[in-house]
């Protein structure tokens, strides 16, 4: 996203949450996260839902605690199903 909308100066932008799903996802992961820290949109946060990693995922995760976006780290003591992990986001 290079551009926002234009918003009165009254009106707060909808909220939008990016929500990614990681499980062992370090290879990946860091990319991830820049790419929602590089997005304009003025009210966004990014939910990440670690479906208990065994790798650096948590380490990368605490990289980007004072972002820009907001960042909501869910982490699952155990790993759940697919299905399971994605009701953490609601």
């Amino acid at each position: 996203m290079t551009s926002s909308p234009n918003f009165d100066a009254h009106d707060k932008p909808p909220l939008v949450a990016v929500i990614t799903p990681v499980y062992n996802g370090a290879p990946y992961l860091a990319e991830t996260m820049e790419c929602v820290q590089a997005q304009t949109y003025p009210n966004l946060v990014h939910v990440v839902l670690d479906n208990a990693s065994t790798d650096e995922t948590p380490d990368i995760l605490r990289r980007y605690t004072e972002g820009r976006v907001p960042v909501r780290v869910t982490r699952n003591s155990e790993t759940l199903p697919l299905s399971d992990n994605w009701q953490k986001a609601l």
